[in-house]
């Protein structure tokens, strides 16, 4: 989904930008805390993901019945084979129709699940374009360009940049959307859906708490 992006980049500026231009807002008075330490073998795991949470056609599902995992296991989180294993136990032996049908009921037609990861916190608003114009603006930065035919907000679009992209520029989403993605697990999680373990794998390699706390400056 991305092409390389020549650009002379400034070597003192500041790696971590703010996302929003808009005022901060937040719900909770407590600090923010250390930034985020993305664990050992990161990239990896948000590849892999990125994959899955794709439209499931016949492709996806050869994928799932041929994965292996990484050749040294993620410590201190569950391993990605697991992972990738719980998601394939529920989803691969279905007929691929009600695989898909799945997918559409869950992210095309509940907003409460959407991938676009803006619309959560601004919807249809102006400040939305605003968002989605600094995030594309990272991926200029860090060298890359998404595919015309797609918004930058995109969930498997950010987490296929997040696992070749620089780690400052992984830090920054991740602490700029760790909240709104961990809103999205529980979500998913409370409708019982085979897509929760996938996200909530992510929250763990990226160091983001299940119960982030939304911040949005």
């Amino acid at each position: 989904m991305f092409v390389p992006h020549n650009r002379e980049k400034d070597p003192v500026r500041e790696p971590i930008m703010p996302i929003y231009t808009a005022q901060k807002v937040t719900t909770d008075t407590t600090s923010a805390g250390p930034p985020l330490q993305p664990q050992e073998g990161y990239r990896h795991s948000l590849e892999v993901v990125s994959l899955l949470l794709a439209y499931p056609e016949a492709e996806l599902r050869c994928m799932l019945n041929n994965f292996s995992p990484p050749p040294c296991p993620i410590q201190r989180i569950p391993r990605l084979d697991a992972v990738v294993n719980t998601f394939a136990s529920t989803v691969s032996l279905l007929p691929l129709s009600t695989w898909q049908g799945i997918y559409v009921d869950t992210f095309d037609l509940d907003p409460a699940s959407s991938l676009h990861l803006t619309w959560h916190v601004f919807g249809d608003s102006p400040r939305q374009g605003r968002a989605l114009a600094a995030i594309n603006e990272i991926y200029r930065d860090a060298g890359f360009a998404p595919v015309p035919g797609e918004l930058p907000d995109y969930l498997p679009m950010m987490l296929e940049f997040m696992a070749v992209g620089p780690e400052w520029a992984t830090v920054c989403l991740g602490e700029k959307f760790g909240a709104t993605l961990a809103k999205l697990t529980t979500h998913l999680d409370t409708h019982h859906s085979p897509y929760t373990p996938l996200l909530e794998h992510v929250l763990e390699v990226l160091t983001i708490p299940p119960h982030s706390r939304e911040v949005i400056v």
